[in-house]
């Protein structure tokens, strides 16, 4: 039920409705306990309307008078640039767009094909030798006196 139509009635019509609706939810509850509910969707449908009506009769009891608020109107979309409106009407186009069309209609200038760079292969990275103890030779005084 809509809200506007539960403001028109009187609190005691309203505190009558609240008392079937609460019957009705008992009612659906056992339903669905025993598996004979077919209607699931009815069990939200009356937790919402218990609501509204108890919102009302409170809103009824502080002496609140609302009114249906007028639906909000949609954005309207802005025009499009006058350019390119008179363009549209003209059945001509915009220069930008002709501009794009020629860049698409003129044939490119034929090019050289681009060189392949073949790709350098690297070398193997070497592993550092192992470094070698230099060892100092014996003066060559004392390997003359040696070979005699």
């Amino acid at each position: 039920m809509k809200a506007m139509d539960l403001r028109t009635k009187t609190p005691d019509e309203l505190t009558g409705m609240l008392a079937d609706l609460k019957k009705e939810a008992f009612n659906l509850r056992f339903q669905k306990a025993s598996g004979q509910l077919e209607n699931t969707a009815r069990v939200k449908t009356v937790r919402r309307t218990i609501a509204q009506v108890r919102t009302i009769l409170a809103e009824q009891k502080a002496g609140k008078v609302v009114t249906a608020k007028a639906p909000a109107k949609a954005p309207e979309k802005k025009a499009a640039p006058a350019k390119k409106t008179e363009a549209k009407k003209k059945g001509g186009l915009s220069t930008a767009v002709k501009k794009a069309a020629e860049k698409v209609v003129k044939p490119a200038a034929k090019k050289a094909p681009a060189k392949k760079v073949e790709a350098k292969k690297a070398a193997p990275a070497k592993k550092a030798a192992p470094k070698k103890t230099v060892t100092k030779k014996a003066p060559a005084k004392k390997a003359a006196a040696k070979k005699k």
